[in-house]
């Protein structure tokens, strides 16, 4: 990147990024996508705005977790800083119990 380019991008490029589930679950999509379209934003309109590219790895990921939704949990959770944790198991609150007991007693044994 030259320097006019990070003198023109230099808010975002100072801009911590928050690692993306996406890039776990979906791991084709951390390795194609360009740096600075991965974020996928929040929110409808966001998820609307996105490219083509975004919207192929999210349906991805959608289908990877509705196949198995254990185990791309617990890479995320392993994937995860303490404040990414945190978040995904508020997250996973609203997901039926009985998945949650799947989750805690694989977790469990991987981390033992």
């Amino acid at each position: 990147m030259s320097l006019g380019d990070r003198r023109d991008y230099q808010a975002f490029l100072s801009t911590p990024i928050i690692r993306q589930a996406l890039a776990v679950v979906v791991p084709e999509y951390g390795q194609i996508a360009p740096v600075l379209t991965k974020p996928v934003r929040p929110g409808l309109h966001a998820l609307a705005q996105g490219s083509l590219l975004q919207s192929f790895a999210l349906a991805a990921g959608i289908g990877r977790i509705d196949e198995d939704p254990v185990a791309p949990t617990i890479e995320v959770l392993f994937a995860s800083d303490a404040d990414g944790q945190d978040r995904l198991r508020d997250v996973l609150k609203a997901w039926p119990l009985s998945l949650w007991r799947r989750i805690s007693a694989r977790l469990w044994r991987a981390e033992t």
